[in-house]
């Protein structure tokens, strides 16, 4: 998503930042496959928006205050806030093996 975004928008006007508890890039539509017993590609998200100008931060987000324009994440380094006009969230399951 954030990858379509920064193809279709001018990223001189807007700044993209993508939270991801992992590094890696879970491939939905393969998961299925993982489920089955077989290996599935996990390409790192640095690798995957490389050259886009996307910001990836390895956090959780813990809190979304839209009336702030804020989105608390925790992270390694103990979290902070990031600013925001627009907060998406999509949801992702962990599987567990």
């Amino acid at each position: 998503m954030a990858g379509n975004l920064a193809r279709r928008l001018s990223l001189a006007d807007i700044e993209i930042a993508v939270v991801n508890a992992v590094p890696d890039f879970v491939q939905r539509l393969r998961l299925h496959q993982l489920a089955a017993g077989q290996q599935i590609e996990a390409p790192k998200l640095s690798d995957v928006f490389a050259g886009t100008e996307i910001r990836l931060r390895v956090a959780r987000v813990t809190a979304v205050d839209p009336e702030r324009q804020v989105v608390a994440v925790a992270d390694a380094d103990g979290g902070g806030e990031l600013g925001c006009d627009t907060a998406r969230e999509v949801q992702v399951r962990r599987i567990r093996r």
